[in-house]
């Protein structure tokens, strides 16, 4: 559906996760930030820090080191 959140988090060595989400929690250089569905597009670098995701009303977290993000 169009109005899907799809989350991929992908690193150098394979696709880590790859399906719908609720909403994500991220830490930009600038700031955390969250992104829900119908987020206007962006492009942002990532700090070494905790993501957290929501999926069928359960919080899963992960640990990242710099990358980017890219919503679109």
């Amino acid at each position: 559906m169009a109005d899907d959140l799809i989350l991929e988090i992908v690193t150098p060595e394979r696709l880590v996760f790859n399906d719908t989400v609720e909403d994500v929690t991220l830490p930009g250089t600038e700031g955390e930030f969250g992104v829900l569905r119908g987020h206007a597009s962006l492009l942002s670098s990532i700090e070494i820090g905790e993501m957290n995701l929501t999926k069928d009303g359960k919080k899963s977290y992960y640990a990242l080191n710099t990358g980017y993000v890219e919503v679109t």
